[in-house]
């Protein structure tokens, strides 16, 4: 017998912080919520709303509506990350014994709240500090590639993040 596991039987492929059907899970996540933003983008819906929030407080508006976008991404793209786990049999032991599940736990979500609002804070003072100027930079055409490009590191660095607090916070 082996500290590892118990000698006959068959590890479980989702034992550990994280497996491969949890990240696909995360990542199918992220990825429809960045085909509607962009979807939203490119039909122009939310300019409404920005072009109110500038008239109302300028630049400050235009950041409040940002943020007021984000908070709601926040629980949207968790639930889906949720269903989309427990549909692809993604949940780690460490979460759930049955890997098919729709569950989570208070500790878990705490982890995955905490690492989106960390990842977003650093995001708008990189925007802030650094690439607002490269955007102007690159100009209309280049811009939304970065931002995509943007948007896809800051997604990856938030699973790691979020992977690390959970297993911080033991997730059970």
């Amino acid at each position: 017998m082996t500290q590892f596991g118990t000698p006959g039987l068959a590890p479980r492929d989702n034992e550990g912080i994280t497996n491969g059907r949890e990240v696909l899970a995360y990542a199918l996540a992220q990825l429809l919520k960045l085909a509607v933003v962009y979807a939203l983008n490119f039909a122009r819906a939310l300019n409404p709303l920005y072009v109110w929030a500038f008239h109302t407080a300028r630049q400050t508006g235009i950041f409040a509506v940002s943020i007021g976008l984000n908070v709601i991404w926040l629980p949207l793209v968790l639930i889906v990350f949720l269903a989309a786990r427990g549909l692809l049999g993604g949940v780690p032991a460490v979460v759930a014994q049955r890997a098919y599940t729709f569950t989570s736990s208070s500790s878990e979500i705490g982890a995955f709240v905490l690492a989106y609002v960390l990842l977003y804070g650093i995001l708008v003072g990189v925007n802030i500090a650094i690439l607002s100027k490269v955007y102007i930079a690159f100009g209309p055409s280049l811009a939304p590639l970065l931002g995509l490009t943007v948007s896809i590191i800051a997604a990856t660095a938030t699973y790691v993040v979020f992977i690390f607090l959970r297993r911080s916070f033991g997730s059970a």
